[in-house]
Formats: C-alpha cells, sequence, structure tokens
C-alpha cells in the first residue's frame, strides 16, 4: 500500500493524542476537551489515510481524553459515557479516514480522464519497410 508507513503514523498519531489533550487543557467544561480531541482524531485519520492508524490514534486519545481531560487522575474507567466517548472517537477518526479515501478516489478518476482525453490515438497509419511516417503526414499507397 502507497502511503505512509505504520512506523510513522503510530507515533504521530501518539504525539497528536498527547498533544491535542494538552491543547484541550485551556478550554472549560468537559465536553468543549473532548470536543478537541475528537477534532484531532478525524483530521489525523485525514492525515493518515490508513484505518488501522486512524483506529488506534483514536483509542490512544480516548485513554488520554478519559485518563485526565474528563477523570483528571489519570484513571480509567469504562462506564457508559466512556464508552460512548470511545465510540465518538473512533467514528470521527474512520470519517476522517473515509473523506480522504474519497477524495483520493475523486482526484485519481480525474487524472485518468484527463490521461485518456490526452491519450486519443489518432488513425493509424502503416507504414513499408525502411520508410518513417511523420505526424499528419497522409499514408503511403
Amino acid at each position: 500500500m502507497r502511503g505512509r508507513p505504520m512506523a510513522v503514523l503510530l507515533p504521530a498519531g501518539f504525539v497528536l493524542g498527547v498533544g491535542s489533550c494538552v491543547v484541550a487543557t485551556v478550554l472549560s467544561g468537559v465536553a468543549a476537551r473532548l470536543a478537541v480531541v475528537a477534532v484531532a482524531a478525524g483530521l489525523y485519520g485525514a492525515w493518515a489515510r490508513r484505518w488501522s492508524a486512524a483506529l488506534a490514534t483514536a483509542v490512544l486519545a480516548w485513554c488520554f481524553a478519559t485518563g485526565f481531560l474528563v477523570r483528571g487522575r489519570g484513571e480509567l474507567t469504562f462506564t457508559p459515557d466512556d464508552l460512548a466517548t470511545m465510540g465518538e472517537f473512533v467514528l470521527t477518526a474512520l470519517a476522517g479516514c473515509a473523506c480522504a479515501a474519497v477524495h483520493a478516489a475523486v482526484l485519481r478518476a480525474r487524472r485518468r480522464r484527463a490521461m485518456r482525453a490526452r491519450a486519443r490515438p489518432g488513425p493509424v497509419q502503416v507504414a513499408r519497410h525502411g520508410e518513417r511516417l511523420r505526424r499528419g503526414a497522409a499514408p503511403p499507397r
């Protein structure tokens, strides 16, 4: 698969998870903090364009957000609200990844269409042995 290797994507996802939590501490209110981290996970999914990296980063971001932004003492809990938050993070990361995939597919289709328009062959002209045909020249008789 083309694109960035997982050896780059996973550390980048870790940095994004920690960084988005640090940035979110500036805001007051748990919902606003979680929204910042969820948006960061979605943008990461669009940048990474790999489902597995987006999923891993969303779960990692959920761990940091639950432990430090919601609970405040590094405690992970698995209440229904926490699991719903994890679902939101995963959905935003995968939605970002899906948007990037659709965008890449549209660009590929445009490129193919442009290549076909440029590569339309003219009429085939046959030369006798040893002769060369010039473009636009009439075929030999």
